[in-house]
């Protein structure tokens, strides 16, 4: 073997070396926090993006799950639903889905805004009880909750 080879067969070994000696070592180990994870919020059963108002009356107890579902159910899935597209969503946008919490909470606001209290921008038929409407106001100046007793 001439002496070049040797010096990189040397080379390789102490590298070798170095590898399976750091292989030993976990990021647990390390003084300083990874960049890359991320703290993430508490997990709450609002949307981020519907705050609690001052219209929330005190007791209230509407939730998605005994008003909120049935609503959009009754009077905005009919278009508003991801399984739809086309002319068959009569004019609701691509992405404006309703069928689930989760894809609602992201609208919530905007819910609020055509279909709440005084409200007849939403449904296009107009279909929907003061009453009712009422009632979407006050489940969403509440937070707009998912589940009942849950904050």
């Amino acid at each position: 073997m001439g002496r070049g080879l040797q010096f990189y067969s040397l080379i390789a070994a102490v590298m070798c070396s170095a590898v399976l000696i750091s292989c030993g070592r976990s990021d647990d180990d390390a003084a300083e926090p990874d960049p890359y994870v991320k703290e993430l919020p508490p997990i709450t059963n609002k949307p981020i993006n519907v705050p609690t108002s001052k219209n929330c009356p005190a007791g209230t107890k509407l939730s998605y799950t005994n008003f909120g579902a049935a609503f959009l159910s009754t009077y905005c899935t009919s278009c508003h639903n991801s399984e739809l597209t086309g002319s068959s969503r009569v004019g609701a946008p691509e992405g404006s889905d309703f069928e689930t919490y989760k894809l609602a909470a992201v609208f919530l606001a905007q819910i609020k805004a055509k279909a709440g209290a005084g409200k007849t921008a939403m449904p296009p038929s107009g279909q929907v009880p003061a009453d009712e409407r009422k009632l979407l106001d006050e489940w969403i100046d509440c937070g707009a909750p998912e589940g009942e007793g849950i904050d």
